[in-house]
């Protein structure tokens, strides 16, 4: 199966910095953070979906079969779940997106250890995708972006 994974790393050290911040302003940069990544996603994929030319850092053009349409995963990275964020909001955002016929992709966001877990569990591109869309579902039915997609038995 072919498909299209962007990511969008963001707020890699708020976790770590500046411990004596209340919780709530802690939560407030993560949600900043969480939103800008999510447009930033949304240009990328109205990019990659158009007819433009996309080239690497160098300005060599990267070929990307099927572009328009592949099935996509767009991932906001964090470098971990904030417990004290009201997920509900971010989750629907997600389902947002993701329902936009424009995006043609699945929204996600994952931390670290999250997406290294799925990474192992994926023996191919094809399981890497089936996942990614198991946690978008769980979301959904859920109704929190909070919480880890159960990867074992899920090889092959």
């Amino acid at each position: 199966m072919e498909s299209i994974c962007l990511v969008e790393a963001k707020a890699l050290s708020v976790l770590g910095s500046d411990l004596g911040r209340p919780s709530d302003r802690r939560a407030s940069t993560v949600n900043k953070h969480v939103t800008k990544a999510m447009q930033q996603l949304r240009g990328a994929l109205a990019n990659l979906r158009s007819t433009i030319d996309i080239n690497d850092a160098a300005g060599k053009p990267i070929a990307i079969t099927n572009r328009d349409a592949s099935p996509a995963h767009a991932i906001v990275l964090l470098s971990e779940m904030y417990a004290f964020l009201d997920w509900r909001p971010i989750a629907r955002e997600l389902a947002d997106a993701s329902e936009d016929p424009r995006h043609r992709a699945l929204f996600h966001v994952l931390d670290l250890t999250e997406l290294g877990s799925i990474v192992r569990a994926s023996q191919n591109a094809a399981t890497f995708h089936r996942v990614l869309v198991q946690r978008w579902l769980q979301v959904k039915m859920k109704g929190t972006a909070y919480g880890r997609v159960r990867t074992l038995g899920l090889e092959g």
